[in-house]
Order: structure tokens, then sequence, then C-alpha cells
């Protein structure tokens, strides 16, 4: 079996993770924290992109992209509304997030499954959909009560999840390229 879509699809999502989180440091610089906020203006969309290439392949993608419209949409409607409702919005867009991360982990595994992938890579799958449901449930349990030091460390907790996702993704879209013959560095043999 070969998933060439869902490989392009995930190099994609995998580049815009790594966009993003070097955006994300950069958003603490002055001056260069508008050019990193448009940056993650195009990482949205690269993302977006990604997931689309990948809805090609598989439903539990495409579920995964419907998710991150719905969050998009959540998203804009939590900047608008003050107050409680948007504390709500932004738990929910937090959820949604995290059903995005499960979609796209739990179907990219079920691929690797069926390519007979290294179960080093299908176990990473697992351990960066753990580790982003304690740091969101923390998250959102210190959302509620305040807790800035605990954020902190959940912040901490997710970064690393987030690097785990992103190393995820990179050996996902190599096993997948590689199966389906468009890796250019695949050993062949020796000529006959």
């Amino acid at each position: 079996m070969t998933y060439p879509n869902a490989a392009a699809g995930l190099k994609t999502v995998y580049q815009s993770q790594i966009v993003g989180l070097i955006a994300t440091v950069l958003l603490f610089i002055p001056l260069i924290n508008i050019l990193a906020a448009a940056a993650l203006l195009v990482v949205s969309v690269l993302y977006m992109v990604g997931l689309n290439q990948c809805a090609k392949q598989d439903d539990g993608y495409r579920t995964a992209f419907t998710l991150v419209i719905i969050n998009l949409v959540v998203n804009l409607l939590r900047n608008f509304i003050p107050g409680v409702i948007s504390t709500i919005l932004s738990l929910v867009g937090d959820v949604l997030t995290l059903a995005t991360l499960y979609f796209v982990c739990i179907t990219t595994n079920r691929l690797l499954e069926n390519l007979r992938a290294p179960q080093s890579t299908i176990d990473r799958g697992v351990v960066v959909w753990k580790i982003n449901v304690i740091c969101t449930i923390v998250a959102v349990v210190c959302t509620l009560l305040l807790a800035s030091i605990v954020t902190l460390i959940a912040t901490i907790a997710q970064l690393v999840g987030c690097i785990l996702y992103m190393l995820f993704l990179r050996d996902a879209y190599r096993v997948m390229e590689q199966d389906s013959g468009t890796t250019p560095d695949m050993y062949v043999g020796p000529e006959l």
C-alpha cells in the first residue's frame, strides 16, 4: 500500500509546525513580531493545505480538516465577544485543537501500521496524543482557576509535545514517501 497524498500532506503539516514554532518564538522580539504574526497566518494556511491534501487519502484527515475550520470560526468569534463567552470559546478552541491532533495521530498511526512502519514511529503518535491530552486538561483547569505558575509548566510541557508531534510528522511522511517510491535517495540495490 502507498499513501502519496498523506505523505505530501503530512510533509506540509510538518513544515507548517516548524515555521509556527519559529514564528511563535519571534513574537517576543520587538519589530520582528509583526513579521512573526504574519508568518503565523501563513502557518495556518499551510496547515490547512496539508490536511486538505491528506484528506484525499483518508476520511480521518478530512475530519481533522473540518475541525480546523470550525476552530478558526470559534477563534474569530472569541476575538469579537468579550467576557465569559470569550473564555468559554477559548476552551472550546482548546478542545477542537486537541480533537484535530487526535484525528491526525490516529489516522496516521493506522496508515503507518498498514505500511508496517517501525513501532517506535507509531508509538510516538500515541505519546504525542497523551502529552497533549494532559497538557490541555491542565491548561483548561488553570484557565478556570487562574493559576499562572501551573499554566507556565503546562505550556513548557506543550512545547515538548509540539516538538514530539513535529518529529512524529517527519518520520511518518518519510515512511510514507519511502513506501510510495517518491524518495529520491531510497535504496534500490545494485544494478545487474
